[in-house]
């Protein structure tokens, strides 16, 4: 699923903010690049308040190109993982 609602990044500047436990006031997530696509996986868990949040994704939207795309996956703090399908990461497009 995450590789279908990426789509085609041949020719693109794509830049992945999974680097860790980040904030969005650290100079590591601080963008100097604009790009065409930024994919984050499990990113948002980590700010530590909303308005950590919002800087977060006011960030990665001013550093996106007109048109660019932000494809993020995170999942629900509450989901039992124990109970997960075998195939759960391949279903989400983790291959």
């Amino acid at each position: 699923m995450f590789l279908e609602v990426l789509g085609s990044v041949t020719g693109k500047r794509v830049l992945d903010l999974t680097c860790g436990e980040v904030s969005a006031t650290d100079e590591t997530f601080q963008m100097t690049l604009r790009t065409d696509i930024a994919t984050a996986m499990y990113l948002f868990h980590y700010a530590r308040s909303v308005k950590e949040l919002d800087q977060m994704a006011d960030l990665i939207g001013r550093n996106l190109e007109p048109g660019g795309k932000f494809v993020n996956y995170t999942n629900n703090p509450d989901y039992d993982f124990t109970g997960a399908p075998d195939d759960m990461e391949e279903r989400i497009g983790f291959h």
